[in-house]
């Protein structure tokens, strides 16, 4: 799951280039869902992960996901999961973004 640079060392502080999620990362996306249909009051038909990026930081692991929502416009969904002392930890959506920030700063608004 991991992306690594040129060096062949994980990236890390900076976000990856857009690319196909992992089966891991698309059930991390799974388990947000039930809170992104909370948040906006929408029951979608679809939650498919298109593209994704990520960000290694030394406290766990930031997501930014472009994500088919069925027949309404693709969303991003900014996750991050926490990876300090937990064993299995659970992702947390932290913002909902319009679909362009995939290819931007996500944490830049």
């Amino acid at each position: 799951m991991s992306d690594v640079g040129k060096s062949g060392r994980p990236i890390i502080w900076e976000w990856t280039d857009p690319r196909t999620p992992s089966k891991e990362e698309q059930a991390i996306l799974d388990k947000v869902k039930e809170e992104f249909e909370r948040r906006t009051q929408l029951r979608s038909s679809k939650f498919r992960a298109v593209l994704v990026r990520t960000l290694m930081l030394d406290g766990g692991t930031h997501y930014l996901f472009l994500v088919e929502i069925g027949e309404l416009p693709n969303i991003c969904l900014y996750v991050s999961r926490a990876l300090c002392g937990v064993q299995d930890p659970e992702p947390n959506l932290k913002k909902i973004l319009p679909a362009e920030k995939i290819y931007e700063n996500p944490l830049v608004t």
